[in-house]
């Protein structure tokens, strides 16, 4: 019964927390200082539950002498916050071996239950994440360009809670928009759980109709083989015919995008545009080359993921609107930038004054370069968080992400924590998620 308090607080905190965001979001005052105490709170809950039901929490906590009753808060951020490289600390050659038995033993101790199944037979990534998701156990799962993926398991409740957070973080930008009432444009895969991609999948799901750039599903084994590069001849057939594919199809399925948003267009549809930057400067180079579209009012275009792989190519946000209102009909302000992560259940969205703002859903912190915590408004350092909406994985994390903190008013009206400028890589970490994916499997 205690365990089942914990949780129905937290709920109620996660309520509570999303009430003070939709004022936020209105640039009304929400209550700072009553949002940071509601997350301090889930914290130590979650904190609590973590020990009691995570392995690989505890088993730190252990090792350091913490126990499930800590002082403050303070005592997790600078003791117990672990790096993104706790989702991929496995040995790779169990995938290598497509040893999927003794991947889910390892998944089980960064996961809060047990994870039921027979895994022995499982052949491939793919298998293995479908048998995973039939038992409520959904992985979603990022790689850098070493090839080395990253796999965060959410229960139902977690998966839940961060897609309400983040399509309400959207819809409150264009006046609570509805989701059903758009065609939605994918630029990936149909079936994909890597990443933001798979944020545009479920996107797909609760739209009025759907169209994906690639309508099929993206073979993460063989995006693995593309970054750390073929073992053997079998899997060089493999790269070269996934490779050939895209090569042969890319502008038919560009040319056929383009007609779905059309037909938008003649039908008064709505469209709702969902890809990275650089997918999003190219769709609008091949309607230069097959035919400009001029999209509804009311259409928007959601990117994020930022340009990471693609650094030789970037323009700058302003050229970027300039072409998608030449190439789509869509004005500056249809355009919504988001920042997020694979392991992280909250999005942050970025003003016109090129800060990323921090919604009171979440506890934003700044590391040095030796893993603890800064102190004071403004400060540069490794990105980190505590997610009150991890219940199942650790979600006391320290990123690889390089970012400038600030707090105050912004000109946009808009108060609170924001993260200021470009985001990038922190030296020394490989560029991972939708960038890194993108540019192998890119034609």
């Amino acid at each position: 019964m205690e365990k089942d308090r914990e949780v129905d607080r937290l709920l109620e905190i996660h309520d509570d927390l999303r009430a003070r965001t939709k004022v936020w979001l209105h640039n009304e005052d929400w209550g700072e200082e009553g949002a940071g105490r509601l997350r301090e709170e889930a914290a130590l809950l979650n904190h609590k539950r973590y020990m009691r039901r995570i392995p690989a929490y505890r088993s730190l906590a252990d090792e350091l002498g913490v126990g499930e009753e800590v002082e403050g808060v303070e005592v997790i951020k600078s003791e117990l916050m672990s790096t993104d490289d706790i989702f991929k600390s496995y040995e790779p050659i169990w995938i290598d071996r497509a040893d999927w038995k003794q991947m889910t033993t390892w998944l089980r101790k960064i996961f809060h239950g047990e994870i039921p199944g027979d895994f022995t037979q499982v052949r491939t990534m793919e298998e293995w994440i479908q048998k995973l998701d039939e038992n409520e156990v959904h992985v979603v799962c990022s790689s850098g360009t070493s090839g080395d993926y990253s796999f965060v398991p959410r229960d139902p409740l977690t998966r839940q809670a961060g897609m309400i957070n983040v399509f309400g973080t959207y819809a409150s930008m264009f006046s609570d928009m509805n989701v059903s009432e758009y065609h939605a444009a994918i630029l990936s895969f149909r079936s994909t759980a890597i990443g933001i991609q798979s944020a545009g999948v479920e996107v797909a799901k609760v739209a009025h109709g759907s169209t994906f750039l690639y309508d099929w599903e993206m073979p993460t084994d063989v995006v693995r083989i593309l970054q750390k590069g073929p073992a053997n001849e079998e899997e060089q057939k493999r790269v070269e015919g996934f490779q050939r594919m895209l090569a042969e199809q890319k502008e038919d399925r560009y040319e056929a995008m383009l007609e779905s948003l059309r037909e938008c267009a003649r039908e008064g549809r709505k469209a709702l545009i969902f890809g990275t930057p650089y997918q999003i400067k190219e769709i609008c180079e091949m309607a230069a080359v097959h035919g400009n579209v001029n999209l509804p009012d009311g259409s928007v275009l959601i990117s994020g993921g930022g340009w990471k792989s693609f650094e030789n190519e970037r323009i700058d946000k302003a050229e970027l609107l300039r072409r998608t209102e030449a190439s789509l009909g869509l004005g500056a302000g249809s355009m919504i930038e988001g920042y997020s992560m694979t392991e992280l259940n909250v999005m942050m969205i970025c003003c016109e004054h090129e800060r990323f703002h921090v919604p009171p859903l979440l506890e934003p912190l700044v590391f040095d370069e030796s893993l603890m915590p800064m102190s004071g408004n403004d400060q540069k350092g490794m990105f980190g968080f505590l997610d009150p909406f991890a219940f199942s994985y650790p979600g006391f994390l320290i990123t690889g992400d390089h970012v400038e903190l600030v707090t105050g008013d912004c000109p946009c009206g808009r108060k609170g924590y924001g993260l200021k400028g470009e985001i990038r890589r922190a030296p020394g970490k490989e560029v991972k998620g939708c960038g890194g994916i993108m540019a192998s499997v890119r034609a």
